[in-house]
């Protein structure tokens, strides 16, 4: 069931579209499945559960939120939300991030990790999986990231545990449908076709 209309209309979506893509040799956001590009699915889930107010992080597409700092991975990410104009996140206060190499990763799913972070007011993700990720826009989230890139630590799960989140337990579906499925090289590009044909 996908979300009602402006339930998380406070909710940012936050896509990772920055890497470097060495591994795969073209930027990922330009990869398809089914003739939708990644960027575009990654678009469409988000307004699938009700999330118009959407950014893509990326220091090479035309009009994306580019990096102050350099070497950080997605936390670089987070540091350029944090710093956009203040009429962007005037009515802002959590953040739903999801990487763009994760093609099939479930609307309602999505939703659910979302869901659970509102009620619960806290940060979560799935289980062993630290992406996507939930993040409540709060002073707490804000000087445990600072504190973070100043100590060079990159990890999102450490971030994530720093940050007391919840972890929640993967479902039987989402096991069996790939869920969490990455796509980093040409071979697991071909096997996410494979798994998921036309």
């Amino acid at each position: 069931m996908l979300a009602e209309p402006d339930c998380l209309s406070k909710t940012l979506g936050l896509i990772l579209a920055g890497g470097r893509s060495s591994r795969m040799g073209v930027d990922k956001s330009t990869l398809n499945l089914a003739g939708v590009s990644f960027l575009q699915l990654a678009i469409n889930r988000f307004e699938s559960i009700g999330i118009k107010n959407q950014v893509i992080s990326s220091n090479t597409l035309k009009g994306a939120l580019t990096d102050r700092l350099i070497d950080k991975g997605p936390l670089a990410a987070l540091d350029a939300v944090l710093n956009l104009p203040e009429h962007r996140l005037a009515n802002v206060d959590s953040l739903l991030v999801v990487p763009i190499d994760m093609p099939v990763f479930p609307a309602d799913s999505l939703k659910q990790l979302a869901l659970q972070g509102r009620e619960q007011h806290s940060a979560c993700y799935f289980q062993s999986h630290p992406m996507p990720f939930f993040i409540i826009l709060d002073d707490n989230f804000k000087q445990t990231l600072n504190g973070q890139i100043q100590s060079n630590d990159r990890s999102i799960f450490s971030l994530l545990k720093k940050l007391a989140a919840t972890e929640i337990e993967l479902s039987e579906d989402q096991i069996s449908q790939h869920a969490f499925y990455n796509v980093n090289t040409p071979e697991q590009m071909q096997q996410v076709k494979q798994m998921f044909p036309c």
